[in-house]
């Protein structure tokens, strides 16, 4: 449950049960997929296209929620930055 205030009240926010289990799958989705190679890498297409691969089958496991399109595009984009920045480690070596 989430609290938040209006007007000094407190008014809870009671998230659904679907919502949760979304916010889990994404969880899981980012705790796998958390360390992306440099794009130098060797491994680097591959670990792309295995994880474009699962986003896709998470996103039709529920349906393209939007809620659940709206995580994978922002885990994306973050591990993109990984990567990048990655990259640019990797070539200052």
């Amino acid at each position: 449950m989430i609290s938040r205030f209006k007007e000094g009240k407190v008014m809870e926010q009671i998230i659904s049960a679907e919502e949760k289990e979304i916010m889990r799958n994404a969880y899981v989705f980012l705790a796998n997929h958390c360390n992306p190679p440099a794009n130098q890498e060797a491994c680097a297409c591959d670990w792309w296209l295995q994880t474009v691969q699962e986003m896709g089958q998470l996103s039709l496991v529920w349906n393209n929620h939007p809620l659940m399109m709206s995580l994978l595009i922002a885990i994306i984009d973050y591990l993109d930055g990984k990567a990048k920045k990655k990259t640019e480690e990797f070539g200052n070596v």
